[in-house]
């Protein structure tokens, strides 16, 4: 029998510790953040993710999800047919006034959209919901209507921030894809129901019809932290620092 050598073990060891983290639910860091939870697309929010999602409304026969390699998709294709998820855990409902979450994910277009988006998701905040909702090239932000809050080609993967703080004004800002301004703000937000401290993700379109969409994670988080550039940005300020300083 072939003996196994220690450092063998070891790198085993350092191998399954760091897969370990890569998959943690909390304190996942990303984007440069310490998030305390992230829920990854690659299991079912209600049965592989911890924290568990519970259900929030799901309706009618034609509401289906499927967990999709590292993705986690929600086509909705059916007449009154929605699935939708909520997140209640201490981790958000703890965070206080001021709070972060982070989602990444893509639309897949339909010709059955909801005119009111193909997925959304609410953060619910003492009682105040924040609601986002993403469309095929564009999406809104609901203030007792769908305003919208960017334009740009949803169909590809766009990491979306979003920051609540009630001790602010404006209240709501969003940035995309690591930009430094916000690409959105408002005071608004889309209803007030006491007791709703909540994440809310998925279909929940009133028109019976929504969509297809594919998710790759939801982080969220205490306090307020404005985005950053990306990994691949920084790459380039790097190159272009190292560049000038040679020429030097």
């Amino acid at each position: 029998m072939r003996k196994v050598s220690r450092l063998s073990l070891v790198a085993f060891a350092a191998l399954v510790a760091g897969s370990a983290s890569a998959f943690a639910a909390f304190n996942v860091n990303r984007n440069g953040v310490a998030w305390d939870a992230t829920y990854e697309g690659d299991v079912a929010p209600m049965t592989g993710s911890t924290p568990a999602w519970g259900p929030f409304d799901t309706q009618g026969a034609g509401a289906f999800q499927s967990s999709d390699g590292n993705l986690y998709t929600i086509n909705t294709s059916g007449v009154s047919a929605a699935v939708s998820y909520e997140q209640t855990d201490l981790s958000w409902t703890g965070a206080g006034l001021v709070r972060t979450a982070e989602v990444r994910l893509r639309v897949i277009p339909e010709t059955y959209e909801a005119g009111d988006g193909a997925v959304g998701i609410i953060l619910g905040v003492n009682g105040i919901a924040f609601n986002l909702r993403f469309h095929t090239g564009f999406i809104t932000y609901n203030a007792g209507g769908l305003n919208t809050a960017a334009t740009l080609d949803t169909t590809q993967f766009h990491t979306y921030r979003m920051v609540t703080d009630l001790t602010a004004s404006p209240n709501f800002a969003l940035y995309i894809d690591g930009a430094n301004a916000p690409a959105y703000t408002s005071n608004g937000s889309w209803f007030f129901s006491a007791g709703f401290d909540k994440i809310v993700f998925g279909d929940f379109s009133t028109g019976g019809l929504a969509g297809h969409t594919d998710t790759d994670y939801i982080s969220w988080t205490a306090g307020a932290h404005a985005q950053v550039p990306e990994p691949t940005t920084l790459g380039v300020l790097g190159a272009f620092s190292a560049l000038l300083i040679r020429r030097r």
